[in-house]
């Protein structure tokens, strides 16, 4: 009864048909790797030796296997992972993880701009080296590079973008012209910040109301359109100059200075 239960909750059975001839069936449904291998331990005569602290022994696996051999159990159960076995004496495997650097592939994509039209000639390159290549007339572009690896897109009049390869084979990418992420830019007396950034306030008048209105400068045409701007002229005369005061007011609207 005991036996019939064990069998049940492992998904495990083991028939022996001669020394080294152990097949097995395997029946997983989202189970720790190292789980799976001290099941096998409890049926057979195997033995795993392994660190319990290495990642790919804790990756959840589903396996179904029919009169497998040892071999072919374990090339299905560490498949995908970093895993390796070797067998030693008295049917002792031991299990390690095989951190050999994953070799370079082709890396390929399309760079668009954002209106979906494909852009040519834009730089590719991997971050750190001179390694590098452009897209073609369609947008695409192709390159050799290696899982930590971040490649650059720049072209002129477009916002550089990065992007870590990782385990990705296609990687396309969209560039924001640098006309449209000024739209977010305010210029200061003393440079430019992002509007976002901004802690005061922000007035602004539309090119196409200065036009509209009668004046004989852009200065006078403001007059009645920023409030908290007093435009004045100095005197009658048409070229007489302006003068521009400013009300500064505290967070409750009280006046605090000109």
């Amino acid at each position: 009864m005991k036996l019939t239960l064990l069998l049940l909750i492992a998904g495990l059975h083991v028939s022996a048909g001669g020394l080294g001839q152990e097949k097995l069936s395997l029946h997983f449904r989202k189970a720790e790797i190292a789980s799976v291998l001290q099941a096998i331990e409890k049926q057979s005569n195997f033995r795993f030796l392994y660190n319990d602290q290495l990642n790919s022994i804790r990756k959840k696996i589903s396996l179904e296997l029919r009169e497998a051999s040892i071999r072919q159990a374990l090339d299905h159960i560490f498949a995908g992972t970093l895993l390796t076995y070797q067998f030693m004496e008295n049917k002792l495997i031991v299990v390690k993880e095989d951190r050999v650097k994953p070799p370079a592939r082709d890396i390929t994509g399309k760079v668009t701009d954002e209106n979906g039209a494909p852009l040519s000639g834009v730089s590719v390159n991997i971050k750190g080296s001179n390694r590098g290549t452009a897209t073609n007339e369609k947008g695409e572009y192709s390159i050799n590079a290696e899982d930590a690896h971040v490649l650059s897109f720049t072209y002129v009049g477009y916002e550089p973008q990065e992007a870590t390869v990782g385990s990705r084979a296609t990687i396309n990418i969209t560039l924001i012209s640098v006309a449209k992420s000024l739209e977010n830019i305010v210029v200061i007396g003393y440079g430019q910040v992002r509007k976002r950034d901004l802690t005061g306030s922000v007035l602004s008048v539309k090119s196409e109301d200065i036009r509209k209105t009668p004046a004989v400068n852009a200065l006078e045409a403001l007059q009645g359109k920023l409030p908290g701007a007093d435009i004045v002229r100095n005197s009658g005369s048409a070229s007489s100059g302006v003068s521009i005061t400013i009300r500064v007011t505290d967070p409750f609207g009280q006046i605090t200075g000109h």
